[in-house]
């Protein structure tokens, strides 16, 4: 599983660079997210894969020593920014964790089935694009 993983994120990081994307994630590892700055310390934008649910996914994942704070700032423009994206997003508050997620998923997509693989790229490379337009500036600002 860890091969399909990393086999994954590397056709993403060379679909995001033929496209001149803005979201530039770090080196690829076997795992099951591929790190990607969204511009401020104690956020990430990754894209991530659940093997066991066949479940794909685009997570704003906040890690910052104020994660809940800046997790209810966010909220507080959820109308806004699902708006602007054109999608809704699920949002993780984590109660008995430290950190938060906004997500957004795309079930029924097992990574082993080779023949949808262009089709996971794309939807990838639309909610990074997506995301990381619209998160990023109110991330920021924060």
């Amino acid at each position: 599983m860890k091969q399909r993983q990393l086999k994954l994120w590397q056709e993403l990081v060379k679909k995001l660079a033929a496209g001149s994307s803005a979201v530039k994630p770090q080196k690829p590892l076997a795992q099951h997210w591929l790190n990607n700055s969204i511009g401020r310390a104690g956020f990430n934008l990754n894209p991530t894969v659940n093997s066991r649910d066949e479940r794909l996914g685009v997570e704003v994942y906040i890690h910052h020593p104020e994660s809940k704070k800046m997790y209810q700032a966010l909220l507080s423009k959820r109308a806004e920014i699902e708006q602007a994206l054109g999608f809704e997003l699920d949002w993780q508050e984590l109660p008995d964790a430290h950190s938060c997620r906004i997500a957004s998923w795309r079930t029924g997509s097992p990574i082993d089935d080779e023949s949808q693989l262009d089709t996971y790229l794309d939807w990838y490379v639309d909610r990074l694009t997506k995301m990381n337009a619209v998160l990023k500036p109110i991330i920021q600002k924060l």
